[in-house]
């Protein structure tokens, strides 16, 4: 059973006898965790905000979804087989979700806020006869990169539970707490 080269890039299909299943690897892990991060991110969008805010947010989410899905990784780092222990664990699974997702949301809405405020300056600024197009660049500059930000925030926390979804899949699961528990 083949399989085209674009899909092996980003599963690595181990056989063993007649059983087949799809092992998740790094690349997997980012492109699922991008997808999620920006879902995420435009399940977040608040209702009536500018067209350009919204990609920004979802690119961010999109960025924050690839960091989330690789953190697992980068705290017990795969270094054998059997290395999923507490941080690929059902327990911070369920945490990340609630939690994660409760406080990414506060942070998004900080950055929005923060957003407002930088637009509000550059219109003020463009109102004053001699305010600088280079000031206003920089307030709006800075609007979209909060914007942006409260992307990130959101795609973080799905990106972890994407990971930890995808191991779940695999033979060797995920532990409930630890490995052995």
């Amino acid at each position: 059973m083949g399989f085209p080269d674009s899909f092996n890039n980003i599963f690595a299909p181990p056989m063993r006898g007649q059983e087949f299943f799809i092992m998740s690897n790094r690349k997997a892990h980012s492109t699922v965790g991008a997808v999620v991060g920006s879902i995420n991110a435009a399940r977040c969008l608040p209702a009536g905000q500018a067209s350009i805010h919204n990609i920004a947010e979802v690119l961010g989410g999109a960025l924050g979804g690839v960091v989330g899905s690789r953190l697992p990784d980068i705290i017990e780092p795969a270094i054998h087989s059997h290395h999923r222990s507490f941080a690929h664990s059902v327990t911070v699974a369920s945490g990340v979700a609630t939690k994660g997702m409760s406080i990414s949301a506060d942070m998004a809405s900080w950055c929005r806020d923060q957003a407002e405020m930088f637009r509000q300056r550059a219109v003020e600024h463009s109102a004053r006869p001699d305010g600088s197009a280079l000031a206003q660049l920089f307030y709006s500059l800075m609007e979209f990169l909060l914007h942006f930000a409260a992307g990130f925030v959101s795609g973080i926390p799905a990106g972890y539970v994407s990971h930890l979804a995808m191991d779940m899949t695999t033979p060797r699961s995920i532990p409930l707490v630890v490995r052995g528990f």
